[in-house]
């Protein structure tokens, strides 16, 4: 490592420290019994799985509900440094916390015995690795196992992967609960997937975005590769106009190709704005607000290794796997199930199959109703009411 990297590794830990001390000077002192507070560790905001406890908590009222948002720490020094003692001093004294995310600072806190800490984990399913059971530097593997211990549950979403939660986690059975993921919720709510509300948002959709007016939407969410250099040139894998030839052929309609990079890969940028300044029929959607409404908009999904491939389950919507770089990603990764086997859609290795699956209109939709009974069971839209009567 060098001089740079341990300095600002050294400064970070100190920040960790700093958190922690404030965190525990409040849990020192009795909770407030009806402090619940809402920690979103996720670039973009509140949403997802917060924002639907968020909308359930509603019927607890009254709540002492406070939002703690760690992008703070990228918001200037003012708001860096009540995120790291005010904010953490007020989550110290609150009766239950929610998160949705690994944070490495909890490995130093000592939360009230009264204190319940929440994790409603930001994937849902069990798809590629993570947590625990991925590759990990010894001092990373450290603090992941410390930010872990404050844990009281951890939601999953089907009960078939309680196991594969433990493992990821490193928590007993009892810590793991199976109500399912908030999350969920939002793909059962008329309001967001009945008939009348996905006209409205595809009616605003195009309004925004007149080029993809009445057209057929194809969403390319791909994730990312933790290598710069591979994520720079992930978009070289795909050849825009063929696969768009493709998609109008088997659809009989104009397509528009939506695509998402994932928030942590900024090295591909550049190569999508070249595309969409090429292409009128490519639109760069990685900054949309939710993710969860494109899934409801577009007609398919084309992703890789993401978890954005549990929307389409739910949503009973058909989703093609290209996996060009399949077998460096099961060696650097791997997958909870053997991936070319259980994955909800075909699985393409290159631009010719990816074509030809859009050209024949063959998304394996039997695969996708498989793919939806291993990683949810039997879902019916309430599993945050499910998970507060439990944890609360």
């Amino acid at each position: 490592m060098s001089a740079v990297s341990s300095l600002k590794e050294a400064i970070k830990n100190v920040g960790f420290r700093v958190f922690a001390f404030a965190f525990d000077c409040g849990a020192r002192l009795p909770v407030k019994k009806d402090r619940v507070v809402l920690f979103n560790l996720m670039h973009g905001g509140f949403e997802g799985a917060l924002t639907e406890t968020e909308r359930e908590l509603a019927a607890y009222a009254p709540l002492d509900l406070v939002k703690v948002d760690r992008n703070d720490l990228e918001r200037g020094i003012g708001p860096m440094l009540r995120f790291m003692t005010k904010d953490a001093f007020t989550m110290g004294r609150a009766k239950t916390i929610f998160i949705n995310n690994n944070f490495f600072p909890f490995g130093w806190v000592h939360p009230n015995r009264a204190t319940s800490v929440v994790q409603v984990w930001h994937g849902q399913g069990a798809f590629k690795k993570f947590g625990l059971d991925i590759p990990q530097p010894e001092d990373v593997r450290k603090k992941e196992v410390g930010a872990n211990k404050p844990l009281t549950y951890v939601t999953c979403s089907a009960e078939t992967i309680r196991p594969i939660y433990m493992s990821a986690f490193g928590l007993p059975a009892s810590k793991i609960i199976t109500t399912g993921n908030p999350v969920s919720d939002y793909f059962f709510r008329e309001e967001n997937v009945g008939e009348a509300a996905v006209a409205a948002k595809r009616k605003a959709f195009d309004t925004k975005y007149p080029q993809c007016a009445g057209k057929y939407l194809v969403l390319y969410a791909p994730t990312f590769r933790d290598d710069p250099d591979e994520d720079q040139n992930l978009l070289s894998h795909l050849d825009a106009a063929a696969l768009k030839a493709a998609v109008e052929a088997g659809a009989g309609r104009e397509a528009a190709l939506l695509i998402r990079l994932h928030p942590n890969d900024s090295s591909g940028r550049e190569q999508l704005q070249a595309l969409t300044e090429q292409y009128a029929g490519v639109l760069d959607l990685t900054s949309y607000p939710d993710s969860n409404e494109l899934s409801i908009l577009s007609d398919v999904l084309i992703t890789d290794y993401s978890s954005i491939c549990m929307n389409n389950a739910l949503l009973h919507k058909p989703v093609v796997f290209y996996a060009y770089d399949l077998d460096r990603f099961e060696g650097d990764r791997d997958f909870y199930y053997p991936y070319e086997e259980t994955v909800g859609g075909p699985v393409v290795r290159n631009m010719n199959e990816l074509c030809a699956v859009f050209a024949k209109q063959d998304f394996r939709t039997d695969r996708l109703e498989a793919f939806r009974e291993l990683h949810f069971g039997e879902f019916d839209g309430g599993a945050t009411k499910a998970m507060l009567e439990q944890v609360l």
